[in-house]
């Protein structure tokens, strides 16, 4: 989504215990959108979007036959944020432009306890091409919203109108006494939505409030619909602790990824600890661990 230059480095702050993981495993956890600290990040997205989406569905029902619009008003900006508000749409890997932010070491990284991994994203995202993971910058700004929505204003009128036009065409080969089956309308709600999903998910799981500004975050998007189409790769798989909870792992190449470690000035992780660990656990050579920057605060 985002039309800023991505940073050659972006921080993810983790406990020791998830740095090693992270290391040892080569692989990133995607976290359920809806499970993220601000539990107010969505609901935020929601009442900005629903005005927005509101006024747009109004203006094209519109346009169609009085027989249609009933059928056409499930289509209400309502349905479409509790689509992309629910559970298990959106997943997320979150980073940071700065190594040095307070917040994130106490909060995310255990105190100071922990450690700041340097990735490089487009070495992450190359190395993971199979899967399509997006990039976003994290907007904290609500006069940005409404102008990134302009963007895909027409896009989004021509999903709506493709599906209206299909069921238009159906219903007119119908009977007048005859009901279009319930199996032709979830078919063709579902592609709508899943069209809209991919459309406006990327945006919508982009803005916080401003009150997170100091996070400088961005993040790494996948979406339920992306891991349908890519579920068959090799380097994606899933971790699921209940019906609540799951997580998608995504594995990628350490060395070309991975181009900087900060440690946390109160972990025990010493710099020698972090270099024998690289070479040892992730069998990277001494020229390889030359070329990832490794400090402690």
């Amino acid at each position: 989504m985002s039309t800023n230059s991505i940073p050659d480095i972006l921080w993810h702050y983790c406990s020791p215990e998830t740095f090693e993981l992270i290391l040892a495993n080569k692989s990133i956890r995607l976290s359920d959108i809806t499970n993220c600290l601000d539990k107010l990040e969505i609901r935020y997205a929601k009442r900005k979007y629903r005005l927005l989406l509101n006024k747009d569905v109004r203006s094209i029902i519109k346009k169609y036959p009085k027989r249609s619009q009933k059928w056409f008003e499930a289509f209400s900006g309502k349905r479409i944020l509790r689509k992309l508000s629910s559970k298990h749409i959106c997943f997320v890997f979150c980073l940071s432009e700065r190594d040095d932010i307070e917040g994130h070491w106490n909060i995310h990284a255990c105190e100071k306890t922990g450690i700041s991994v340097g990735f490089n994203l487009n070495a992450l995202v190359n190395n993971v091409s199979k899967i399509e993971l997006l990039t976003s910058k994290v907007f904290y700004k609500n006069n940005l919203i409404k102008s990134i929505y302009k963007k895909k204003n027409a896009s989004f009128h021509k999903i709506l109108s493709d599906t209206f036009d299909k069921y238009t065409e159906i219903a007119r080969n119908l009977k007048k006494t005859t009901r279009m089956s319930d199996r032709d309308l979830f078919e063709l709600s579902n592609e709508c939505y899943s069209r809209v999903i991919d459309l406006l998910l990327p945006d919508f799981a982009s803005f916080k409030r401003h009150k997170f500004e100091w996070e400088q975050e961005w993040r790494l998007l996948l979406t339920s619909t992306n891991v349908k189409k890519s579920f068959a790769a090799k380097n994606i798989y899933l971790q699921k602790k209940d019906c609540f909870k799951c997580w998608w792992y995504v594995s990628f190449d350490l060395i070309d990824a991975i181009k900087a470690i900060t440690i946390g000035e109160e972990s025990k992780l010493t710099v020698d600890y972090v270099k024998n660990f690289l070479k040892t656990k992730c069998f990277l050579t001494p020229e390889e661990i030359k070329n990832i920057t490794i400090k402690k605060l």
